[in-house]
């Protein structure tokens, strides 16, 4: 894993990939993980933020109440 220092950049990264802000139902966040619940799930959305420099993993929790990268 690529070492990272801008954490705003990296948020905003994020955001872009899955689609905006718009696209975002709801966000949480621990010390180690980020987990979004989305409207749609964009193409290629999972491979272009695993790509990033500063995520280690992105996995796909579906539930009744969204999708989640």
């Amino acid at each position: 894993m690529a070492q990272i220092r801008d954490y705003r950049k990296l948020a905003h990264d994020i955001i872009c990939e899955v689609g905006g802000k718009e696209n975002i139902v709801n966000a949480t966040r621990c010390a180690t993980r980020l987990r979004l619940v989305l409207k749609e799930e964009p193409e290629q959305a999972k491979e272009k933020v695993a790509a990033m420099a500063g995520v280690i993993t992105v996995g796909c929790n579906r539930n009744p109440c969204g999708r989640g990268i």
